[in-house]
């Protein structure tokens, strides 16, 4: 009933205000965790990257704008944090890093400050990953009708027709504080395309352009990426920030459903053998407690512990730790082979080995058959020729994309770059084609999802043919590319809405394509690419073929139908 009311409160008129009380503040105990160090954190005393952005000063500031806001305010320095500290909170503000694990069933909203805080998120095991510490203090593609925007203080933020400095694409910018010398913090939008459990707020102006998320909230996590304190923040941040953290304890108990970006078992070697983890907290980020507790800075009782066990490693959802899984190992096939599953249904049978290969089954495969026999069979008779299994996508097999396609401005950008021959009364149409990821390339990893682009230029006054009904002789265009082995599509062909063909004011049922045509159609990939001669291990370049078939025609006259061939590159890596 309380989330419920503070929801309520977002989108009923007045109620929000109601629930302020007499103080006119909100009736929440906010936990600011900062630091109080009088000089603040140098360069050379903090992160490997360098990056300051506390001081007694900050967090004073910090602590003054949330006490005007809010009924309870604690603050406390990051090495004072606690789990209990935590738990007596409503929403916690983290703007220093929190070094404190915090368990699977820790759910308190957080709400992650700029680069510092983005480290406590990174801690959580969340997919809001460190995209780039290169956010200015401006932000764009800013989702108004969002709730943070709409109360318990009304904001309409100001827009403002600009340039973006990477893109070089106008925008619609929000200032949201001052210039500073340190640069807040982006997320990649790859990892949160698609994801129910997540929603993206506003982008911001970034040296990685339209990759990066500034506002962003996953489950019970938040990032804001601006790093300003509030005296630097703008009147309208200043009351979006009080709006967001009202927000968010609407999600107390919240918990992620979609996983990505995950640490991948080959580096496993690589973080145990690292010159640069030396110390138990370093440990403690890709190590159980129990696990660090027992081994300290021992490298050598790390690498004993998963010796011939690697087969065996994932990493236990809403965590960053290395874990062998025994129970899988308990029955002799490596976890990232289908052998695995049919060992689990043989199991489901055996009424000593049931809740074990029931619960294997759920973890490697996200499904919840139970103990269906029956659903478990036809689930892998129907998908086993192209399972596959990603530990960047949380160690499990998938039958399908494991993550999001592009988006409509990276494949609008990607067919802007495209060349294609000029087109002219004696060649009227022009063919060409493009392969998308989410990275805005042609390159990307098994499992992702990508877009093929094919576009048509037609020249003025000719016109291809989308549709044309029985027994007219004109021939409709047809994109007809071949997958290479390893590949499958994700959905049918998307095309440019046609034109209807009109006589004497009249639709003949004929639907004609003029200017630009774009044809669009999803895939992925579910088995890693041969690498050839000198590339990398697991990596590899993939080439698509097709035709595009048409027949094109102005007012006078039809050209002959032809068939004009197109090719695509894709560069691949095993996940």
């Amino acid at each position: 009933m309380k989330i419920l009311a503070f929801i309520i409160a977002l989108w009923v008129p007045g109620l929000a205000s109601a629930l302020a009380g007499v103080s006119g503040k909100q009736p929440l105990h906010v936990l600011y965790v900062g630091s109080t160090n009088a000089e603040g954190i140098g360069p050379s005393k903090t992160t490997p990257e360098g990056l300051a952005q506390l001081n007694a000063a900050r967090a004073a500031d910090f602590e003054r704008f949330l006490g005007e806001h809010f009924e309870r305010v604690t603050a406390v320095r990051a090495k004072d944090f606690t789990l209990a500290l935590g738990r007596q909170a409503d929403v916690i503000v983290a703007d220093e890093r929190i070094s404190v694990w915090m368990p699977d069933d820790y759910r308190v909203p957080l709400i992650a400050v700029g680069q510092m805080g983005m480290q406590t998120l990174w801690m959580r095991g969340s997919k809001m990953d460190w995209l780039c510490a290169c956010l200015d203090e401006k932000l764009h593609h800013v989702r108004t009708d969002h709730p943070i925007f709409r109360g318990p203080l009304a904001v309409v933020p100001t827009l403002v027709d600009e340039i973006d400095t990477t893109t070089r694409l106008p925008i619609r910018a929000w200032k949201v504080h001052a210039e500073t010398p340190v640069p807040g913090m982006v997320t990649s939008l790859a990892n949160l395309l698609d994801a129910a459990d997540s929603e993206m707020i506003a982008g911001g102006v970034n040296m990685k352009g339209d990759h990066g998320i500034a506002l962003a909230r996953e489950a019970n996590l938040f990032l804001w990426g601006p790093v300003a304190a509030p005296a630097e923040m703008t009147e309208e941040a200043r009351k979006v920030f009080v709006n967001t953290i009202v927000y968010m304890r609407g999600f107390a108990g919240e918990r992620p459903t979609v996983r990505r970006d995950v640490r991948a078992r080959n580096s496993l070697k690589e973080i145990i053998e690292s010159p640069y983890i030396t110390r138990v907290a370093q440990f403690a980020n890709y190590f159980p407690g129990d696990m660090v507790a027992s081994f300290g800075t021992d490298k050598t009782k790390y690498q004993t512990h998963f010796e011939g066990k690697t087969d065996w490693v994932y990493v236990p959802p809403a965590t960053l730790c290395f874990t062998v899984d025994e129970e899988a190992r308990s029955l002799g096939v490596p976890n990232h082979d289908v052998r695995l599953l049919d060992r689990c249904v043989e199991g489901l049978g055996d009424a000593s080995k049931r809740e074990l290969a029931a619960r294997v089954l759920a973890r490697y495969t996200g499904l919840s058959f139970g103990t269906d026999v029956a659903a478990w069979k036809a689930w892998l008779t129907q998908h086993r020729d192209s399972l596959y299994f990603s530990d960047a996508y949380g160690y499990r097999f998938y039958s399908g994309p494991a993550g999001p396609g592009p988006v409509e401005a990276q494949v609008r950008q990607a067919l802007h770059a495209l060349e294609s021959a000029r087109t002219t009364e004696a060649s009227p149409v022009a063919v060409s084609g493009a392969l998308v990821g989410t990275s805005g390339g042609a390159y990307g990893r098994v499992g992702d999802r990508f877009t093929l682009a094919v576009r048509l230029r037609v020249h003025e006054g000719w016109h291809t043919y989308d549709s044309v009904p029985a027994g007219n002789p004109m021939r409709p265009t047809e994109v007809d590319v071949a997958l290479p082995s390893g590949m499958r599509w994700a959905g049918d062909w998307h095309s440019s809405p046609p034109v209807p063909e009109m006589i004497d004011k009249k639709p003949t049922g004929v639907l004609q394509q003029t200017g630009e045509v774009i044809y669009l159609r999803s895939m992925y990939a579910f088995a890693p690419p041969v690498a050839s001669a000198g590339s990398a291990r697991g990596r590899g370049t993939i080439e698509l073929k097709g035709t595009v078939a048409f027949q094109v025609c102005d007012d006078q006259r039809c050209l002959e139908a032809v068939s004009l061939p197109i090719s695509v590159k894709l560069t691949l890596s095993a996940r």
